[in-house]
């Protein structure tokens, strides 16, 4: 059940589609929603707050077909696609030479540059196939999705999209970054057997410690070998975290797009729940009057009764 959970829980901090529909149910709730169970009303507020954010994707659509914004995207993408994954491989050339004239050691980057060379002809023969059949029937639903959805949702959906199109940098960024950091892990580890301390896993501390003469030459040799090696992951660990801050910014760019939209509403709700925090701003309802339906629009300080 635990398992579970933390695999819902990450797989909503990375999706952003999740949490915008978390803002969306939210706002129905800060408002009371679409039917308020205290007065039996509309809460105009709610109606407002989805209303604007589904103009503003009625404009983007239009704008989507007016300029033929399809044809550009669906160009743009296969091609940013494939130009970063032979980026990729021309880095990873580079990487498992001599780099700026650093010298690494060569078993460890060929390795390393191997497989993550070969895992790129993986993705590159996936993208290959995804987007020469999915993309074309995907990109013609964006605008109705936009439309229909709001254009929050809409860029949102964008976002997960473009970081669905770098998992495989996600995925060698996770890689070296675990790599490097459980290298430095064991050597500060490693580098207590010089001092004469150990870590207390128990008490949680390091304590003093007596080592015989094997663990104390088994200990050298490790720390040795992981230190000569630090370099070489740490290249390899520098090189994704440069390729994912590039990524990360353009999911930020997205990201703000998005929080002005939210933050654009919630002004906008706020606005109006100021003039209607005892009762909803609209009320609409039907009632019987000597025998003659009326509906009644009442608000805080103004009434009109239609007959």
């Amino acid at each position: 059940m635990d398992l579970f959970r933390g695999a819902v829980s990450l797989l909503y901090r990375r999706n952003l589609v999740l949490q915008q529909l978390e803002v969306r149910w939210r706002v129905l709730q800060t408002a009371g929603g679409f039917i308020s169970r205290r007065y039996g009303a509309v809460s105009t507020a709610a109606v407002i707050v989805l209303l604007l954010d589904l103009a503003l994707g009625w404009t983007a659509a239009w704008l989507w077909k007016h300029y033929n914004a399809g044809g550009i995207l669906e160009h743009g993408v296969a091609r940013y696609t494939l130009s970063s994954l032979r980026v990729t491989r021309g880095l990873l050339d580079w990487v498992m030479g001599a780099p700026a004239g650093l010298k690494l050691n060569t078993p460890l980057s060929l390795f390393l540059g191997s497989r993550c060379l070969y895992l790129l002809r993986l993705w590159e023969i996936f993208y290959r196939d995804f987007l020469s059949f999915y993309l074309p029937l995907l990109i013609p639903l964006l605008p109705a999705l936009t439309s229909t959805l709001g254009l929050s949702l809409s860029l949102s959906l964008l976002h997960d999209f473009f970081k669905f199109l770098n998992l495989c940098h996600i995925c060698f960024f996770v890689f070296s970054s675990r790599l490097l950091k459980l290298q430095l892990s064991a050597l500060l580890s490693l580098s207590r057997l010089f001092r004469g301390k150990k870590w207390n896993v128990l008490r949680q501390r390091v304590d003093s410690c007596d080592y015989d003469t094997n663990q104390l030459l088994l200990g050298t040799i490790v720390f040795t070998a992981l230190l000569f090696l630090l370099p070489t992951t740490t290249v390899f660990a520098v090189l994704f975290l440069s390729l994912r801050v590039l990524q990360w910014t353009v999911q930020l760019m997205l990201r703000v797009l998005v929080v002005g939209i939210n933050w654009t509403t919630f002004t906008f709700f706020n606005t109006l729940e100021r003039f209607g925090r005892e009762e909803p701003l609209l009320k609409l309802r039907m009632k019987e009057r000597e025998g003659r339906r009326e509906l009644v629009w009442r608000g805080k300080r103004w009434k009109l009764e239609i007959y």
